[in-house]
């Protein structure tokens, strides 16, 4: 995002000095006339300070000379985690009231009820490393009273190709209001059928109004599942992660040649951040930035020799709730030291 150039007015006459909201410290900028033009980002914040009493520096100190920029492009692919599991979100699927095959399979032929049934087809191109889960929104298991019991049924079955999926309890995903199981175990290459019944004996029907989620250390590329291999470039929606919501870590490390003391200053610069981010280097906590410009300086974090930088970006929940795929996470980022 580029600066722009904002006409401010002054009332005082004096020195401008600007104070960093982060660190406090204090930049000198020049002689204040009434107007000055200065650069503003897009919701940027910046505090002045007209001081009538200081003495602008002297042009012959080094304080005071243009400073000689360096700039390292950050370019190629960055390692990149989740910190929860990427999402499939299954929100198509084929309905079918009084199904008689999900019937004679659920054995209600012979009883006062009714199946109805949904059906969903994913694609594994590859099977992922790890755990998967998949997760309901708005059903519950249950045994209906009296007919239910009497009967042994249950209101809900889900089924992985064809096999029954077990062990339904609260998720630690989202909210504990969710339902889990683990399918690793029925998992497989090609097409996989899930399919959900709604079991009625004289008591209210089930119904499907929110999307089913498959959770698991996976990619979604053209529709399908592959394994994760922990790198890329660019937003993550548009790599593998169309659904995820959440933070997603990009790491990189780079190499400083010289001492940090011989600069005065180095300016981490990244660009297309959605929708915010967090900043470390070398494992200290730098900065959060919830707008830009998402810019800071990591002089006083660098080392000599090789450094970590991680790049914590978080979006929405629109992602995953919402009708649209966002762009979510980082394009890239630049260093730019000042001699």
């Amino acid at each position: 995002m580029q600066p722009q150039k904002i006409k401010l007015k002054f009332t005082r006459m004096g020195f401008l000095r600007e104070w960093d909201l982060e660190d406090g410290s204090v930049t000198s900028i020049g002689a204040c006339d009434d107007w000055m033009e200065l650069d503003f980002t897009e919701a940027q914040i910046r505090v002045f300070e007209v001081c009538e009493s200081c003495k602008a520096p002297d042009p012959g100190t080094s304080a005071n000379k243009a400073s000689k920029e360096e700039v390292t492009v950050l370019d190629g692919s960055w390692n990149f985690l989740t910190k929860e599991l990427n999402v499939l979100k299954l929100d198509e699927w084929v309905y079918k009231i009084r199904n008689w095959h999900a019937m004679e399979k659920e054995g209600v032929t012979g009883t006062p009820g009714q199946v109805n049934s949904y059906t969903a087809i994913f694609e594994v191109e590859e099977i992922p490393d790890g755990e998967i889960r998949l997760v309901l929104d708005d059903l519950k298991q249950w045994i209906p009273s009296h007919v239910g019991f009497l009967c042994r049924k249950r209101s809900l079955e889900i089924y992985l190709n064809d096999k029954k999926v077990e062990a339904f309890k609260p998720s630690c995903w989202q909210e504990k209001q969710y339902l889990e199981a683990k399918i690793n175990e029925m998992i497989r290459k090609g097409k996989n059928k899930i399919s959900i019944h709604t079991i009625s004996l004289l008591n209210p029907m089930h119904s499907l109004v929110e999307p089913v989620y498959l959770l698991g250390d996976f990619v979604l590329l053209g529709g399908k599942i592959f394994r994760n291999n922990g790198k890329i470039s660019g937003y993550w929606s548009d790599n593998g992660f169309p659904y995820y919501s959440g933070v997603g870590v990009y790491m990189k490390e780079f190499v400083l040649d010289e001492d940090p003391e011989v600069f005065k200053g180095m300016v981490l610069e990244l660009d297309g951040v959605k929708d915010g981010c967090a900043v470390r280097i070398n494992g200290q906590d730098v900065c959060v930035r919830y707008w830009p410009p998402f810019t800071v300086n990591i002089l006083q974090y660098a080392t000599r020799g090789l450094n970590l930088m991680e790049i914590e970006v978080f979006n929405t929940l629109e992602n995953l709730y919402g009708r649209n795929i966002l762009q979510s996470g980082l394009v890239g980022a630049k260093i730019i030291k000042l001699r």
